[in-house]
Formats: C-alpha cells, sequence, structure tokens
C-alpha cells in the first residue's frame, strides 16, 4: 500500500506474489548468503510470473520496474537473465526503480556489472535506464548488507566479485548527482478528502547527508 500503490495514478500496477525467501531463512542465513536453492525457487517463482504477465498482461505497453530489498535483488537477477539479454524487452524498458538490492557498476561508470547494456539514470526524463539507492547517513560499515558489492544482498543475485566495483548511487530527487530533497508522501486513510498526504520538510536541510554521484557508493 505505502511502497507501490500510488504509482497507479499513472502505471497498471501489475504485483505477483512470488515465493520470497522467509524472513526466518534470511535471519539464519549469515551475511544474507542464502542457500542456492532457495534463492532459486524466489527466482524461478518471479520468472514464471513476469512470463504470465508478458503474455496475458503486458500488450506491449512499456515497463516500468520497481522492487525494494529481497524483490530488488530478484528484479536484478530477472532483469540481468530476460531483459538485458533482449534487445526487444529492452525497448520496452521505461524504468527500473531498485533500492536496497545492490545494483553493481564498475566504479566511475554508469553501466556494466549488474547489466551489460541498462544504465543507471543520469538526467531528469531519462529512460530505459535504473533508479538505485541504499541509504546510509555515512559510508557503509564493511560489513553491510546494503552498499557494498559481492555481499550481503548482493548474494541474492548471484553477484559475488568485490573488487572495481561499486554498489549504484542514483539520487531520486536529483538523477543528474549532487543534493536533492524528497517529498515523502503516505496513504491518508479512507475517510480523508485527499488520498494521499505530504509530510513537507520532515528532514532539516542540515541533517540531509551529502548524496554521491551516479555509479557511486
Amino acid at each position: 500500500m505505502a511502497q507501490a500503490s500510488r504509482f497507479s495514478s499513472v502505471c497498471r500496477v501489475w504485483a505477483p506474489m512470488y515465493r520470497q525467501v522467509t524472513a526466518l531463512a534470511l535471519a539464519r542465513a549469515p551475511g544474507l548468503d542464502v542457500p542456492a536453492a532457495e534463492d532459486a525457487v524466489a527466482y524461478a517463482s518471479l520468472r514464471t510470473a513476469f512470463a504470465s504477465y508478458l503474455a496475458h498482461d503486458n500488450r506491449g505497453r512499456p515497463i516500468v520496474f520497481i522492487g525494494h530489498s529481497q524483490g530488488s535483488a530478484m528484479l536484478i537477477d530477472l532483469l540481468s537473465r530476460m531483459v538485458d539479454t533482449d534487445p526487444a524487452l529492452r525497448r520496452r524498458l521505461l524504468l527500473a526503480i531498485l533500492p536496497g538490492g545492490n545494483v553493481e557498476v564498475p566504479t566511475g561508470r554508469l553501466v556494466g556489472a549488474s547489466f551489460a547494456h541498462i544504465p543507471l539514470c543520469a538526467r531528469t526524463g531519462q529512460t530505459g535506464c535504473v533508479i538505485a539507492y541504499s541509504s546510509f547517513p555515512a559510508v557503509p560499515p564493511a560489513d553491510a548488507l546494503f552498499g557494498r558489492p559481492g555481499q550481503g544482498v548482493s548474494l541474492q543475485s548471484g553477484q559475488t566479485r568485490r573488487t572495481g566495483l561499486s554498489v549504484a548511487c542514483v539520487n531520486p530527487a536529483a538523477i543528474a548527482g549532487g543534493t536533492g530533497a524528497l517529498d515523502p508522501y503516505f496513504p491518508a486513510g479512507r475517510r480523508a478528502a485527499v488520498p494521499w498526504l505530504p509530510i513537507p520538510d520532515c528532514t532539516p536541510p542540515a541533517a540531509r547527508p551529502p548524496v554521491a554521484r551516479p555509479g557511486w557508493t
């Protein structure tokens, strides 16, 4: 409700109930290094759902992929296997929004590593690209499950390389880089006059952390 439904004002939201790795299984996996068989079940479930969507619901329309955390990791895997390698599907890719999943690029570049052809977004209005980030108030610690290549949530999409790579950081409030203030919206409830309410200035400017340039952690 809070994360996806606002997109329904401009999109047809299609949300598959895939067989994700459970919270208990994640808690038992050191460093999110989930057994490959469990990740395979989750990916196969999502892949089947996406194939059904393409066959019965898409009808050639542009696609926005949206995930979060494990969902982003599964979409990184799906995009790399099914979309990045297929020029026809790449042409349908309008945008991918993948926070908390560790999209990886060679340090200083906008494309490579996670995807061979799908770049990070680098300017307002750009399409066929990825917005991805992991939020930290400072540089992520060495053992972080997010924001560090080749570890943590990266392992759920089969990304194990740690050197020469950065976890993507695209600020959705300043696509071209630099800083920007986000406007948070929350569901207002059924009895409210409007379905969504903004909370302006919820974070004082002085408390906002610096935001890295696209392609850098």
